[in-house]
Parts: structure tokens; sequence; C-alpha cells
């Protein structure tokens, strides 16, 4: 043996023959690299991919509804969070479509009352997006 083959390398054996199995530690170690490493390291390049202002909204859309834990919303309730980027129905409308193209949302349209009015249009969010199942 050499001193690259001494069984607790990480880099492949120079000489002999390559290991019929890998352990538990092994394999341990290569998911932590992958969870540490490698993922965090495609979410920021993935993330810097697609900056656009609907996607940028929708995005915060979501961080805003886990926040809360809203089940139901309207875009009025958005607003009034005053968070930045969702003031206006202006901003707010892209990453609603967005979102409702994504199955996240699904717009339910509140009949008016006796006084009449606008309908209300309430935003029903997916479970799944609070990690429930369905």
């Amino acid at each position: 043996m050499d001193e690259f083959d001494n069984g607790s390398s990480t880099f492949p054996r120079k000489s002999g023959a390559e290991p019929k199995e890998i352990t538990t530690q092994h394999f341990a170690r290569a998911a932590l690299f992958i969870e540490e490493y490698l993922l965090p390291m495609a979410m920021r390049t993935y993330a810097s991919v697609d900056k656009s202002e609907k996607v940028m909204t929708a995005r915060k859309l979501v961080s805003l509804i886990k926040e809360k834990q809203w089940r139901q919303f309207t875009a009025r309730d958005v607003m009034r969070a005053g968070r930045i980027g969702l003031a206006t129905s202006e901003q707010i409308d892209p990453g609603l479509k967005e979102l409702e193209e994504a199955d996240i949302l699904r717009a339910i349209s509140v009949p008016t009352g006796p006084r009449g009015g606008r309908p209300k249009r309430v935003y029903a969010v997916n479970p799944q997006t609070h990690g429930e199942r369905t």
C-alpha cells in the first residue's frame, strides 16, 4: 500500500482494487458535502438566473404568506402588511398571477353584498405551501 491507499482518503485510490462497497461513513460524508456545499451553491446560482419582477414579487408573496400563515387572503391584506415592493395592486398583481399559474394560489370570487360594489377576490393558499399534505 502506498500513501494514497490507506482506506481513509477521500481521493480515488492510486493503486489496488476499487472498493466493492460504500461504507456508511463515506455515504454520510458525501451527503453532508451535498447538503452543505453543493445545494446552497446551486441555489445561489439558479436564484440569480431568474430575476424578473413578477418572479421576485411572487417570492416576496410566498415569504409573506408563510410568515403570516395565511390560508386565505386578499390583495388588500398584502398591501396592509406594508412590505417594500408589495404596496400597490400594480406591484402585487403580476406576482399573484405567477403564483396562480404555479398552483400555489387559487382565486375565489366572493359575491357582492346587498349594497353592491365590486366582488371581493380572495386567494386560497395551497396547503402544501405550509408543508401540509393534501
